[in-house]
């Protein structure tokens, strides 16, 4: 009997282990193993390649401020209403009030705004809300952006060590390393897997080909990077905020870094709410909202009609929530080659819940993951009204990704060898 014969059945037993929101998924004990796998040695091979773990990942730290028990809500010391002067074009009104509030500021929309070119966030500690209708008019282009300064970490090479440990398993949050004096409690740090061509050629991705060309699926100079939060540190042990994604091997990656960074330009505290939000024919390929380099913001209670693609959350986001959103479609896909994507998750930490998607006739992805994507995110009670509709990695490799109560067309967590992208 083989092991991976089971897989299904593993799954549904993983599923009982789930509360109705987001936490830790278990693996089963001594006893629930033997009653799915009879084989004494298929037991022993499936302990094995868990490597003993009792829990996989802890996605409870996904969202803002990293708590799901925490409100929605960003303490603001003022607050304003801007009401719309309903004029042919009402960004530069709305991006004046923007720039003009202080951080700690609540800024009230009420009326109907057209907005003919895009709107930046782009200080912490700012709040946005309605209720406002806002009409989208204009060339593609992304309609609203939060983005702090900066796309990635400082990093300081006096801080830096290596990972010790043989064996780092998934669902982590302690390590050993070599230099431990470096490291102090609230510290923020990166973890880096190196990608290798031994792990490449044990992932099987190492003889892809199309049409007789042989194609590159991760290139061996790349990393996977873990960006966390030193909580304690014991002797040689660092424990962190968040689990391991996926484990650390020395023998086959190397040995792991952990490097400490800075990230001056990195935006916190940013929420958008309560907004009605609608595309014209010629904005709807636009994006509706993209976040890069914040921490700890949301999206609730937005609507929006017509976009082909809502929500990227960049690879430099963390801890950030959608909440309660509702994407409506009554056209067809104006992109003729890639599938639009409602919700882009690149960074970490990031949770997606009680979303909704309608009307959609053509295939999209309601969510999907990027390459080197390393979680943990989280997919919480997505309803789509449409067998079309999927969540699913989009291409070379993404860990960390649970994807829970949700009602969509498809959810393929596969390997897409065979596809245009791996």
């Amino acid at each position: 009997m083989e092991v991976l014969s089971k897989a299904k059945d593993l799954f549904k037993l993983y599923h009982h282990h789930l509360s109705h929101e987001h936490a830790k998924i278990s693996i089963p004990n001594d006893s629930e193993i033997e009653r799915i796998v009879s084989d004494p040695i298929d037991v022993q091979t499936l302990k094995q390649n868990l490597g003993g773990n009792h829990i996989l990942i802890d996605f409870s730290t996904a969202g803002f401020r990293a708590d799901d028990r925490i409100p929605l809500q960003i303490q603001t010391n003022t607050q304003s209403i801007l009401i719309s002067k309903e004029t042919d074009d009402d960004t530069k009104q709305l991006q004046d009030a923007i720039n003009a509030a202080p951080s700690g500021h609540k800024l009230r929309l009420q009326g109907k705004f057209t907005l003919k070119g895009s709107i930046e966030m782009r200080r912490s500690n700012f709040h946005l809300e309605g209720p406002a209708d806002i009409y989208v008019d204009g060339p593609r282009r992304t309609v609203f952006q939060v983005t702090g300064g900066g796309n990635a970490p400082k990093f300081n090479a006096a801080k830096q060590s290596r990972i010790i440990d043989a064996y780092v398993p998934v669902g982590a949050t302690k390590f050993s390393v070599a230099h431990p004096a470096i490291f102090k409690v609230g510290d923020q740090i990166v973890i880096q897997r190196q990608i290798t061509d031994e792990w490449i050629k044990r992932m099987g991705m190492d003889s892809l080909s199309r049409n007789g060309q042989k194609q590159i699926w991760l290139d061996s100079k790349a990393v996977m990077k873990m960006d966390r939060i030193v909580t304690a540190v014991h002797g040689n042990t660092v424990h962190v905020d968040a689990s391991i994604p996926e484990p650390l091997m020395a023998q086959i990656d190397g040995q792991a870094l952990v490097y400490v960074y800075t990230f001056p330009g990195r935006i916190q505290q940013v929420a958008i709410e309560n907004l009605n939000v609608v595309a014209s024919e010629s904005a709807r390929p636009s994006t509706f909202l993209a976040f890069h380099s914040v921490q700890d913001c949301y999206v609730k209670d937005v609507r929006t009609t017509n976009f082909d693609s809502q929500i990227t959350l960049g690879s430099s986001v963390k801890r950030t929530t959608v909440s309660n959103c509702k994407f409506v479609h009554h056209n067809d896909n104006t992109q003729q080659r890639a599938l639009p994507a409602e919700i882009e998750l690149r960074g970490s930490q990031l949770l997606v819940k009680d979303c909704v998607t309608e009307g959609a006739k053509f295939q999209t992805f309601v969510a999907l993951t990027q390459s080197k994507t390393s979680g943990p995110n989280v997919i919480l009670r997505y309803v789509a009204d449409s067998h079309r509709h999927i969540i699913s990695p989009h291409q070379r490799w993404a860990v960390g990704l649970l994807v829970d109560n949700c009602r969509v067309g498809n959810v393929s967590l596969s390997n897409r060898g065979g596809k245009t992208h791996f």
